[in-house]
């Protein structure tokens, strides 16, 4: 598996210091637009059509991810700007309105007033609502003091996951980018394939468990259906963050009808040909910081992997077997369900 590093860093361009952005995330909210929902399902519709016309289905999935994503940026960019632009309007609105005096005020200004008012304090709660997700925290009730506090655990949450200095060797640096190759040379190191046949074959033969019958070896074996591609998309959890191509479980879910068959098929190629499609391949590690804990260390960094499909392809596995077989019974650990 392909491992893309993602670390925080911090970027010095003369006197001023940028925070270099992470990747690509999809922002839900731009799925509740009518127009993007179409948009979406003639696209899926497009190479799920191509794909059964060519009978490639991994190649055109990620085709089709790729073109989700490009035209999600797009439309999430230009609804940034299109919010930016009436944000600006309605604040010039109210100053110029708040300039006279109030009793000068006809009723249409006092109406246009209270309109522009409310509509800022809308986009406002959308801002709010948007660092409420992201910071990851309960919201108690509404309110200006919550909106605050939202948007200050956000910023310090991007601080304190950010690297800004590491002991390298015994000596401390701020350079970023020494600090990025060292980090991916170390998680390199660390993830490379140490995998061993023999020794693989040996630790298996040297275990004491039971064998699962004939019928229930057959169970496990049998082809994988779309109803149950469907029922593990669904039980997706939520507010997770994605892997490389940036679409949540929460765009899984959405589109769950028009995904599910032809992930289905996806799947059963890969088991076919016994080759995952680039995507599945890829993973990217984040690093947060283990509290209390000497951040100038990397070993003080907790990494977590964040994967695309696989998670789907992997919940499938674990619960077609978890369905038929008493752990207890076989051995004397439990085997938990994928992470997802």
């Amino acid at each position: 598996m392909i491992i893309k590093l993602y670390a925080s860093v911090n970027i010095s361009a003369g006197h001023t210091l940028a925070t270099r952005s992470s990747y690509w995330k999809l922002n839900c909210s731009i799925l509740q637009k009518d127009e993007v929902q179409n948009k979406l399902k003639d696209m899926i519709s497009f190479y799920w059509s191509k794909a059964n016309e060519e009978n490639c289905f991994g190649l055109n999935w990620e085709l089709l991810k790729y073109e989700i994503g490009k035209f999600l940026r797009k439309s999430g960019a230009q609804t940034v700007q299109a919010r930016k632009a009436e944000e600006l309007k309605i604040v010039s609105s109210i100053t110029n309105l708040s300039s006279k005096d109030p009793d000068s005020l006809t009723e249409g200004e006092k109406e246009e007033l209270s309109y522009s008012q409310i509509k800022l304090d809308e986009l406002y709660r959308q801002k709010a609502k948007g660092a409420f997700i992201r910071s990851r925290s309960k919201w108690l009730e509404e309110g200006e003091q919550n909106s605050h506090y939202f948007f200050s655990l956000e910023k310090h949450h991007s601080t304190i996951n950010n690297i800004s200095k590491l002991n390298i060797n015994g000596a401390i640096t701020e350079d970023q980018r020494k600090t990025a190759d060292f980090c991916s040379s170390f998680y390199k190191e660390l993830y490379s394939s140490k995998f061993s046949p023999t020794a693989a074959e040996n630790f298996l033969n040297s275990l004491s468990v039971k064998m699962i019958s004939e019928v229930d070896r057959e169970h496990c074996d049998r082809p994988i259906s779309p109803q149950e591609v469907q029922r593990a998309i669904n039980q997706l959890k939520n507010n997770k963050s994605p892997g490389s191509d940036g679409l949540s479980s929460e765009f899984y879910k959405f589109f769950v009808t028009e995904l599910s068959s032809f992930l289905h098929r996806v799947f059963v190629e890969c088991i076919n040909n016994e080759c995952l499609p680039t995507t599945l391949t890829q993973g990217i590690t984040v690093l947060i910081p283990k509290s209390n804990k000497d951040k100038l260390l990397l070993d003080n960094w907790r990494p977590i992997c964040l994967l695309n499909d696989y998670k789907i392809k992997a919940l499938l596995l674990a619960r077609s077997v978890m369905v038929l077989i008493s752990v207890s019974s076989l051995c004397n650990f439990s085997l938990p369900l994928p992470a997802v």
